[in-house]
């Protein structure tokens, strides 16, 4: 397989950044001794990094192509692929298979899926071409890995190699989650039409794969209560790994920092991201705007809502939207927060802010995939006074902020690279395919 180096750039998380011609930072790993043959599935394109699972994805194979592995990717795919994806995927793999699942047959297959006893997200993606694709071709590879819940019936009824799904979040945890602060009545709806279906498919679709990889401990205890609740076996095949980061970017100088300024930085579409900059500006904001007139909080991501525009010019609120680079934007910024309430998984985001040294406020559910340590490498604040007063504090305490600057880049410099976990997955890979790395 062709090896060459890969465009070394700015991490991009799921924050909104122009990601079109970003590509991972080269791994800095030796080659494996004993190489394997890996097919992986993909319910859309890696490239641009736009998505929390296209980065991963994308990262996962700049990474088995520095170690020297074998890879054909499966994916799905809307819209025309770019030449400029094409020609990297095909550098980090020794064959690209495509399958075109315009949005009408998507919305097709939900229905049918549905009718079918599947959750709408995985009728969503369950294409037949895709499928008969990968069963055919399913004996040439050491293992198969299916990236996320939506993909899992592509490998239906092939029984070798082993098969590995990177489920990663519980989709049942995350839908309950976001019902609590979605107000949207259609949208409410649809949730709790998904809901049932996707615990009893989380209760058992693990069953059909060798191995099932999940990003936390909150995922996994989520998927037992799925099988309880359908009586089926726990789960018994799960290992905890989660995503990582880039940390080849220098820190931003402190002589940047605007004292008085905050940032958010996610996509402006989702549900939760949406729940959380509302819930911050319109019960957070205020308070901390009472005691500093001056205080500017700036929202960047991309495809910011309708709700998340009429924000801006408020009480100091600044909505950027999308950039081609954050890092002026956190370079400037006091202090960084995550005001998430509801989903599952992990917050990229929160990795963003650790790599970049930045103070960072979150909630509970923010850090429950990530664990940065309270008060020595995030403030955690639940309430509105809460969050208010951690900033405020921040905002009065430079060597604070420092402090846990430098606490949070410590903590993701000691193991949440991308090559640490991914070495980590990859002796999973080894152990599940019964071969001596």
């Amino acid at each position: 397989m062709l090896q060459v180096p890969i465009q070394n750039t700015q991490q991009i998380s799921d924050n909104g950044v122009d990601a079109s011609l970003t590509t991972p930072a080269q791994p800095q790993v030796p080659k494996a001794a004993r190489p394997l043959r890996i097919g992986i599935v993909t319910s859309r394109p890696p490239l641009p990094m736009t998505r929390a699972d296209q980065i991963t994805v994308a990262h996962w194979l700049a990474f088995l192509s520095a170690r020297g592995h074998t890879v054909e990717l499966f994916a799905l795919h809307q819209d025309p692929i770019e030449p400029a994806t094409q020609d990297w995927l095909e550098q980090h793999c020794q064959a690209v298979h495509w399958f075109h699942r315009p949005r009408w047959r998507g919305v097709t297959g939900a229905i049918l899926g549905w009718l079918q006893g599947l959750p709408m997200q995985v009728g969503l993606f369950d294409d037949r071409a895709q499928t008969s694709a990968v069963r055919a071709a399913a004996t040439r590879f050491d293992m198969l890995y299916v990236y996320y819940i939506r993909s899992a019936e592509s490998t239906r009824g092939i029984h070798t190699p082993p098969r590995i799904l990177a489920m990663q979040l519980s989709q049942t945890l995350n839908i309950e989650r976001i019902l609590t602060h979605l107000s949207v009545r259609c949208e409410r709806w649809l949730y709790r039409l998904e809901l049932p279906r996707m615990r009893a498919y989380e209760a058992h679709v693990w069953r059909r794969f060798t191995q099932t990889v999940l990003i936390g401990p909150a995922d996994l205890a989520a998927v037992k209560r799925a099988c309880q609740a359908a009586r089926q076996p726990p789960i018994d095949n799960a290992v905890l790994i989660p995503h990582g980061v880039d940390l080849s970017q220098p820190l931003p100088s402190a002589a940047l920092v605007e004292p008085e300024t905050v940032l958010f930085l996610g996509v402006l579409a989702t549900n939760t991201n949406v729940a959380a900059v509302l819930w911050f500006c319109h019960e957070v904001w205020p308070l901390v705007r009472h005691a500093r007139r001056n205080a500017r909080f700036e929202i960047l991501g991309r495809r910011p809502r309708a709700a998340i525009l009429a924000l801006h010019g408020r009480d100091g609120i600044k909505v950027i939207g999308e950039v081609d680079d954050p890092a002026p934007h956190l370079a400037r910024a006091a202090v960084a927060v995550n005001p998430v309430k509801a989903g599952a998984g992990m917050q990229n985001k929160l990795l963003d802010y650790a790599a970049a040294g930045k103070a960072i406020v979150a909630t509970p559910t923010a850090n429950e995939g990530i664990g940065l340590p309270p008060d020595a490498a995030v403030l955690i604040a639940e309430t509105p006074a809460e969050f208010a007063a951690a900033l405020l504090r921040l905002m009065d305490d430079h060597a604070l902020r420092q402090r846990l600057g430098q606490a949070a880049r410590r903590f993701v410099e000691a193991g949440w690279s991308w090559e640490a976990w991914f070495l980590r997955l990859e002796a999973t890979l080894y152990e599940t395919a019964g071969i001596e790395p």
